[in-house]
């Protein structure tokens, strides 16, 4: 609701997009623990909404959250290989300086491009990397990335749609851990850091700060531990893991503030019973008299 709120959003949209959630959660859990397709009646069923609106939620589903979500992962991808990537990784996982183009067939952002997503354009491609601050430009044109990880910037769509993602992975390896799966690892590590006092503004940046910073030079190393481990621990299908740092507020620990609600005063009647306490009444339906059959 909070982001909602700060997006301008209105009731009519959060709703919708709680019952494009709902539907699409369902369908997939029918799909997943029930292994057979999802029917719009049985979505329908669980859901609330009617069949009708269950089938054309289906035929959307995720359309627009889906294209932002696959413009993020191309430029993480791009990044990713720029650092690893044999003609243009450098030693010890540095990323070397390239031009926008080489007619000569050399690396180049548009060969980059044009190897792991094709079907983007190349320089809308290189804005995004500019406008989330990824990348610099050099003396004489050449491009460097600046990050390994990819950015998103602030309020973009794609953000809202990856942190959705953040909060839907977090939740259902929860229920997992608690719940058990035979059928497939569930014993997911989770470790929490929570100060011992209360921080200040400024302390909360520099805290924040710290852990942006080591928390990217521990996931970089995963990453290039993983690239290593590939032929060790891949799979032809199944599941993929991973994992995350993030900063939060502990309010799980203190409690929200205690909500204020203005009570409105009673109506008082203007007869001459006003002020008076009225007193219970209890009704004897055994002893009333309209309760007695006659004979």
């Amino acid at each position: 609701m909070r982001i909602g709120r700060h997006y301008g959003l209105s009731g009519h949209d959060l709703w919708d997009s709680f019952a494009q959630s709902s539907v699409e959660f369902e369908a997939e859990r029918i799909n997943r623990t029930e292994q057979r397709s999802a029917s719009p009646a049985r979505v329908a069923m669980f859901t609330g909404l009617n069949k009708n609106e269950v089938v054309s939620r289906l035929a959307q589903q995720g359309l627009a959250a889906k294209n932002y979500a696959r413009r993020a992962q191309v430029l993480s991808e791009i990044l990713n290989a720029w650092h690893t990537q044999q003609g243009y990784a450098a030693v010890y996982d540095l990323a070397r300086e390239i031009p926008f183009d080489d007619e000569r067939g050399r690396a180049s952002f548009v060969a980059l491009c044009d190897q792991i997503a094709p079907e983007f354009v190349p320089q809308a491609l290189l804005d995004d990397l500019f406008e989330s601050s990824c990348i610099e430009r050099l003396e004489g044109g050449y491009l460097r990335p600046v990050t390994r990880a990819y950015v998103l910037p602030p309020g973009d769509v794609a953000r809202l749609d990856r942190m959705g993602k953040v909060l839907l992975n977090f939740s259902e390896a929860f229920a997992t851990s608690l719940v058990g799966d035979s059928g497939r690892f569930a014993s997911f590590s989770e470790r929490t850091l929570i100060t011992d006092f209360a921080l200040s503004n400024p302390g909360a940046a520099i805290f924040n700060s710290e852990v942006r910073i080591r928390g990217t030079k521990l996931l970089t190393d995963l990453d290039s531990w993983l690239s290593t481990q590939a032929p060790r621990v891949s799979a032809e299908e199944g599941p993929r893991f991973g994992c995350g740092l993030y900063v939060f507020e502990d309010i799980a620990s203190v409690g929200r503030a205690r909500i204020e609600v203005e009570e409105e005063p009673d109506e008082i009647s203007s007869d001459s019973s006003a002020g008076a306490v009225n007193e219970e009444f209890v009704l004897d339906v055994l002893n009333h008299p309209l309760s007695k059959l006659e004979g």
